[in-house]
């Protein structure tokens, strides 16, 4: 079946600046795309048409989020690769036997003064090392790779031991068990999902926002630790096959469909009116004021700037306004990361003192499940399986192990 993207819009050049809007959009849909973030990349390169190899990535996109995994013959705990960072010169692993240092070369990495491609330690217990003259602590089994000429630090840990250091860095470790469940099955499934289909690359998920936040250093309190114990194995599928469990903050009222978005049929992923959200205690509404300085991450001076394209109240686009004319950029994901705005339900009131107003509604990409939303529903009496299938239409939870 062939799917026709949408917003394949031709975006005006900006020939007077250093370079063009094109080619600015361009690199930062390479650079989403090689960082994990998959819808930003998709809806710059739909909206950039047929601009350099922008068809070429938009293919990878669509097969990565329609062709959907297959489980194969996975009945136990699989491991996930998760890159925690990158260094520049050296690490450190401080040992009962003394002090292993590996220090960065042109081709890999030099240790006991012998040049070696790769390096590998097992951690069997949480450990200190230092990265770079900072000090960290880890447990699992940790790799230094060399990749595309970054020196890679990942951990290799046992799905659901991640899964244990990804909830207290996602939600809040002391809300409803239901709503924690629910979090574990969404987080455990979007991370099975990328194992599968990332198998060439040099690691599964990295531990920010691109994916979803790890943080290792967070103590996990008992409900997190029964959360997960509780759904261990526990996967959603459509069609029976994992699915790309998106979730974001809160949905402020709707959440998203993908389709509408981004072009691409995703059942899964619709849109779905969300009362539960418009009851939480935080991001139901916010306002924000921002200045100058958080444009120049544009390659030309912006002056001012409009939202517009409205679609359900959200905003599709936003035009620039600069002392060569007016330049359009998508919105939705790209020019709201960008500019650190808290959604795409949003509105411009005006400005003052150099500061420009700004009010709405959500917080996040407003795709699948709204985490305070499920708080709300699992405080409400709804069980984690009746939140899933709210969030997720047409999906069902199969235990795998």
């Amino acid at each position: 079946m062939k799917i026709k993207p949408l917003l394949l819009l031709i975006v005006s050049t900006a020939a007077a600046f250093g370079i063009s809007l094109k080619e600015f959009l361009y690199r930062k849909g390479v650079e989403f795309y090689r960082s994990g973030n998959y819808v930003g990349a998709l809806e710059i390169f739909n909206y950039l048409g047929n601009y350099k190899s922008s068809a070429f990535y938009r293919k990878k996109l669509f097969s990565f989020f329609s062709q959907q995994p297959e489980l194969g013959d996975i009945h136990t705990e699989p491991p996930i690769r998760i890159k925690i960072g990158e260094f520049k010169h050296s690490v450190e692993f401080y040992r009962n036997s003394g002090k292993i240092e590996v220090k960065a070369s042109k081709r890999g990495f030099k240790v006991f003064n012998k040049e070696v491609q790769s390096f590998e330690i097992d951690l069997e217990k949480p450990s200190r090392i230092k990265v770079d003259g900072k000090y960290y602590t880890l447990k699992g089994k940790l790799r230094l790779v060399k990749h595309c000429g970054r020196n890679l630090i990942i951990l290799v840990l046992p799905l659901e031991e991640y899964l244990l250091h990804v909830l207290p860095s996602e939600v809040y470790p002391n809300w409803n068990i239901e709503a924690l469940k629910a979090q574990a099955v969404a987080s455990r499934t979007f991370a099975l999902y990328n194992i599968l289909k990332r198998k060439d690359a040099p690691y599964d998920v990295d531990s920010g926002t691109n994916f979803q936040v790890f943080n290792f250093s967070l103590k996990i309190l008992p409900k997190v630790k029964e959360a997960v114990e509780t759904t261990e194995g526990e996967v959603l599928t459509f069609q029976g096959r994992p699915i790309y469990a998106m979730f974001h903050s809160n949905s402020g009222g709707e959440t998203c469909s993908f389709k509408e978005l981004l072009g691409l049929n995703l059942p899964y992923l619709s849109a779905i009116r969300d009362p539960y959200s418009l009851r939480a205690p935080k991001w139901v509404s916010w306002k924000i004021t921002i200045s100058r300085e958080r444009f120049k991450v544009f390659p030309f001076p912006v002056e001012d700037f409009k939202f517009t394209e409205r679609h359900r109240g959200r905003v599709r686009f936003m035009e620039l306004k600069t002392d060569k004319g007016t330049y359009k950029i998508p919105f939705t994901f790209t020019g709201r990361l960008l500019l650190k705005i808290p959604s795409n339900w949003c509105y411009k009131l005006g400005k003052n003192k150099g500061y420009w107003l700004i009010v709405g509604r959500g917080f996040g990409h407003c795709l699948g499940m709204s985490q305070w939303g499920a708080e709300i529903m699992a405080e409400e009496g709804k069980s984690y399986k009746e939140i899933l299938k709210f969030y997720y239409r047409n999906t069902g939870i199969k235990k795998l192990y």
